[in-house]
Parts: structure tokens; C-alpha cells; sequence
């Protein structure tokens, strides 16, 4: 049975998530998408696994850091084909539709969730660019409305760049927790796939 969209918040970690005041900044975005992707991961797929809807929120080239395993989005199911199909055949084939059709409403509904939580955090001044006048934001994903605001206003030059690869580069303390280079790396990547350098 798929959720509605407010009983769907209503399970997240991060109900409301951290608004943004005025113009919204790497940081502030960077905060937003990790509480929205903290959301996205308790909704569980059969393509994700234990990172349930993930890839709705994050890059590409960030998520191919996380899994080898590609995520692959589902679609609203045709009506089956039950031509020639005896009674067992077509019992089965409509119970899977009945899945697909349930997996497909519950990816939608999840969509709707999280561009709903976006929109109240954000002043309708930095989504307005992107806002459909007839069909407001139902034309975008989530990760289309979040790359919106980081190609927007994260403000990420070249030298920043090159500050971000020096960072990552940094040397590494073997006194130090492993988890700290891994953080290093991590950090590093994000920050270049979100300046669209991965």
C-alpha cells in the first residue's frame, strides 16, 4: 500500500528539514540535500537495496562512489498481455503488475515527499527560475530542483576547485582513524560532482 505524501514525511528522520534564509549558499544546500537524502535512503527499493531511493538525491558520480550497483528508476507498468495465458498464468502476471504498479506509485509518491519538503525550505525566490507556470514543479525530480540551486548559487570557481583537490590531497596521519581519509576523499568528491567536475 503506498503512503500518502504527508503520512510519507511523517516517517522520515528529518520532517522538516533546515530552511534556508535568503540566499541559499554551498553549506546551507549541502545541509538540505544530506537531510533530504537521509529521507530518500528509508524508502526501500528492490534496485537500491540498504540505500533505498538515494539516487534520487545525489548525482550520479556521487552515487557510484557509494554502490556498484546501479540504480535503476521505475516506470508506470503497461497493462499486462493476457492473451492465450490460462487461470495460474494470469493470476501470476497480475500480481506482478500489481507489484510494479505499487513500486512505480510508491517512487512517485516518494518524488512528491521530498520536492514537498524542498519547496517549504527554500524561499520561493531561488526555486521560481525552475517553476513550471502551469504544472509548478511536477516536470522536475528532487535531484533536478537540488542541482538547480548548487549550479545556481553554490558559487563554485576554479580556485575553489583547486582548493578542494588540495584538500583531498591533503597528506594523511596513519595515527589517525582511517574513517578521517575516507571523510577527506569523500568531501572532496562531493564538492567537484556538485560543481559538475566530478
Amino acid at each position: 500500500m503506498t503512503l500518502t505524501v504527508d503520512k510519507q514525511i511523517e516517517a522520515f528522520p528529518h520532517t522538516n528539514l533546515s530552511k534556508i534564509v535568503g540566499t541559499p549558499t554551498y553549506e546551507t544546500i549541502k545541509i538540505l540535500n544530506e537531510e533530504i537524502s537521509a529521507n530518500a535512503v528509508t524508502i526501500s527499493n528492490d534496485s537500491g537495496g540498504i540505500y533505498g531511493y538515494l539516487a534520487l538525491t545525489i548525482p550520479a558520480a556521487i552515487y557510484s562512489t557509494v554502490t556498484a550497483t546501479p540504480f535503476v528508476a521505475p516506470h508506470a507498468p503497461a497493462n499486462p498481455d493476457l492473451t492465450g495465458l490460462t487461470g495460474p498464468q494470469i493470476s501470476a502476471r497480475n500480481r506482478q503488475f500489481d507489484r510494479n504498479k505499487a513500486t512505480f506509485n510508491d517512487y512517485t509518491s516518494l518524488q512528491l515527499a521530498l520536492k514537498k519538503q524542498l519547496i517549504a525550505a527554500v524561499e520561493p525566490i531561488y526555486l521560481r527560475a525552475i517553476r513550471d507556470k502551469y504544472v509548478g514543479f511536477g516536470n522536475l525530480t528532487i535531484l533536478e530542483m537540488l542541482t538547480h540551486l548548487y549550479s545556481s548559487y553554490a558559487k563554485i570557481t576554479p580556485a575553489d576547485l583547486e582548493k578542494n583537490d588540495a584538500r583531498m590531497k591533503a597528506p594523511y596521519d596513519a595515527n589517525d582513524p582511517p574513517e578521517l581519509l575516507i571523510q577527506q576523499v569523500q568531501d572532496g568528491v562531493d564538492y567537484a560532482a556538485h560543481a559538475d567536475c566530478p
